[in-house]
C-alpha cells in the first residue's frame, strides 16, 4: 500500500490509500496515462513494445514523447514502436465509441458486422480477420 498526498484545486489538500484489493481509486488524464504507461515500458529492455493508438493519437503522441526525453528516455531508442490505425467515425464523422456501442449505450451503425465489437465472433481465418480490419 501506498499513500499518495495531493491538492485538489478546489478541496484543498489530502489523501488517498491506492492499494491492489481497492479502496482508492487513482486516475489520470488520457495524456498522463500513456507517458506512465510508455515510461514503465522503456524499462523492460528484453522485449519489443509496440504501442497501439487510434490515428487521433498522432499529435498527442508528440508530447508523450517530450516528456519522455525530459525525463532522459528516448534518445538511445528507449521509446516504443507505435502503430497508428485509421480513425473510425459513424456515418455523422463523429469518432466511432465501440465501448459506448458495446455497453448498450449507442447503437451498432447499420451495416457493421457484429465482430468489430468482440474479435471472438469472427467465423474467418486469421488473414482474413487482417484482410478485412
Amino acid at each position: 500500500m501506498s499513500v499518495h498526498p495531493a491538492v485538489c484545486l478546489h478541496h484543498g489538500p489530502y489523501e488517498v490509500a491506492v492499494r491492489p484489493s481497492g479502496g482508492g481509486y487513482l486516475d489520470l488524464a488520457t495524456l498522463y496515462r500513456n507517458l506512465v504507461k510508455e515510461v514503465l515500458l522503456a524499462e523492460e529492455r528484453d522485449r519489443l513494445h509496440v504501442m497501439v493508438k487510434g490515428g487521433d493519437w498522432v499529435f498527442g503522441s508528440q508530447l508523450v514523447d517530450c516528456a519522455m526525453q525530459a525525463a532522459g528516455l528516448g534518445a538511445s531508442g528507449q521509446l516504443p514502436a507505435r502503430l497508428f490505425c485509421p480513425q473510425m467515425v459513424t456515418d455523422t464523422g463523429a469518432k466511432l465509441s465501440k465501448s459506448l456501442i458495446r455497453d448498450g449505450r449507442a447503437p451498432l451503425p447499420d451495416g457493421a458486422a457484429p465482430w468489430t465489437l468482440d474479435t471472438r465472433m469472427w467465423a474467418g481465418s486469421l488473414p482474413e480477420y487482417a484482410g478485412a480490419c
